[in-house]
């Protein structure tokens, strides 16, 4: 049981980076855009910048204000790289790309996220000796 446990979320893991790889292959081959060397990849990144904004906006009961401007801008970019990317293809690859390039944005903004924390907190505890 405990060996599924591992084996469970390395296979999402590599599924995802198969379907990606894939993806992008016949992004670049068939409408000519990548997934990553793409401007609506970094309206995906700034829109997933501003969600994450706003769910922090969102603790704070005196920035109710902020939260759904974060929360607007959040759509309004995702749904600008959407309509880019179904407007350079077909409506359901357009979706289905933009959905991906989330994805991709997410497993590259979360390991660089982990990477400063872990690196932040190791400075704190070698200046706490």
């Amino acid at each position: 049981m405990e060996a599924l446990a591992v084996i469970i979320p390395i296979a999402i893991v590599a599924g995802t980076i198969f379907v990606i790889m894939k993806v992008a292959r016949q992004a670049i081959e068939q409408y000519g855009f990548g997934m990553i060397r793409n401007w609506t990849f970094a309206l995906v990144l700034l829109s997933l910048l501003s969600g994450f904004a706003g769910w922090v906006a969102s603790f704070d009961s005196q920035a109710q204000a902020s939260f759904l401007i974060f929360v607007a801008v959040w759509l309004g970019l995702g749904g600008w790289a959407a309509y880019i990317n179904v407007q350079r293809s077909t409506p359901k690859f357009g979706v289905m790309f933009t959905v991906l390039q989330y994805v991709a944005a997410i497993g590259v903004i979360a390991p660089i996220i982990l990477f400063f924390t872990h690196r932040r907190s190791m400075n704190v505890m070698r200046n706490m000796g």
